[in-house]
């Protein structure tokens, strides 16, 4: 009985074994064989013997230069290194997929488009410059298209500046995608609470005006987000004890902010509130007379970015700043005295006139000339 327990035991002992051992010398591969968007790791025989681990990576010189490595498992259990022209690129170990993405910004019924001369942004959540629009931002007035490349399955997060946050997933097909651009008088303060904004203006009761705007991560590269309720208090510091010599009335006459951004914490109600009477439920301004969103607060009204009145314009960041004389520095045509930014610069009407003048003379003339060379 004892010497056939211990040979059952033997006999158990092999089998045990053997499993290990076959295990042991079965190739795997994590991305489960030819699948050129996702980074792979291969454990598989070298040479007879020998374990060897590879993981697919971007190619950088001879005959792997710009060509995505990717390595399979061979059925006798050897690593097998595979050469891919991947056609959008690649990237850490994986090919890129490319689409489009078709940013269009939708205003309220009764904005007149036509008129409208600022651009909107709409632009990848993250760190971009200058070199990347196209890729990473764009800009528009109605729409602006973005060709963006990826890793398959990658949750994209897109922002603009008329505010909202839009998703997309990359699998290389075309997206639209939309955001709500709304400006002009706010019905009351609760319908910006909870609400982020890069910048803010205000009007005391004296005439006095302030405003703030959010500073730039040198790390990210982001802007800032504050809430409405911290520039409510902001606000009401600056305007306190600030009272109208005709009425008596003390404290905020007018109120605007802009740059519409978005924050975890504000959206949740648990940061950027300010301590006072600006609370995460939008109180602090509740008898305020006039409440602007992204536009410019001016006597009874709020005026839409770009509009000019008295020699004035209303700037993105909602300030009414004087026009631009000749030769000044300018973005964009409202923001000069003649109407007129060519390459950064305002142009005086005057030379408007006088280039007008030399074409009507010079088209004039030649009319004149063949009359005259017609009547003879």
């Amino acid at each position: 009985m004892k010497k056939s327990a211990i040979f059952g035991l033997f006999l158990f002992s092999l089998v045990f074994m053997s499993f290990v051992v076959s295990a042991e010398i079965t190739c795997t591969d994590s991305d489960d064989g030819l699948d050129y968007f996702i980074q792979g790791e291969v454990n598989g025989l070298e040479i007879p013997d020998v374990w060897d681990t590879w993981n697919d990576y971007c190619g950088t010189f001879g005959e792997e230069l710009n060509k995505l490595v990717e390595y399979t498992c061979e059925p006798d259990n050897y690593g097998k290194k595979n050469l891919y022209d991947c056609p959008n690129g690649c990237s850490d170990g994986a090919c890129l997929v490319e689409e489009k993405i078709l940013c269009t910004f939708i205003y309220p019924e009764d904005v007149q488009v036509g008129d409208l001369e600022n651009e909107q942004e709409c632009y990848l959540a993250g760190k971009f410059g200058p070199e990347d629009e196209g890729t990473k931002f764009c800009k528009g007035i109605e729409s602006c298209e973005i060709l963006f490349k990826g890793f398959k399955g990658e949750n994209i997060t897109w922002k603009s500046t008329c505010g909202e946050y839009q998703y997309t997933i990359m699998d290389g097909e075309d997206e639209t995608i939309e955001f709500e651009c709304e400006f002009g008088e706010v019905e009351d303060i609760t319908s910006i609470a909870r609400q982020g904004f890069r910048h803010a203006r205000w009007e005391c009761y004296d005439g006095t005006g302030g405003g703030g705007a959010t500073t730039v991560n040198e790390e990210t590269g982001e802007e800032s987000c504050k809430s409405s309720e911290f520039w409510q208090e902001e606000a009401i510091v600056f305007c306190e004890n600030r009272c109208s010599e005709e009425t008596g009335k003390c404290g905020v006459n007018s109120f605007s902010v802009g740059g519409e951004c978005f924050d975890d914490e504000i959206e949740n109600g648990e940061g950027n509130f300010s301590s006072g009477q600006g609370s995460s439920s939008g109180g602090g301004l509740e008898e305020i007379p006039l409440i602007c969103k992204n536009s410019c607060a001016f006597e009874d009204s709020c005026l839409p970015i770009g509009v000019r009145t008295e020699g004035k314009y209303c700037n993105i960041n909602g300030e009414l700043l004087p026009q631009s004389g000749s030769e000044e520095q300018c973005n964009n045509s409202f923001e000069c005295e003649s109407n007129v930014c060519v390459s950064g610069q305002c142009i005086e009407t005057g030379l408007i006139q006088k280039i007008l003048d030399f074409f009507r003379r010079l088209f004039g003339g030649s009319a004149n000339s063949q009359n005259s060379q017609s009547n003879n």
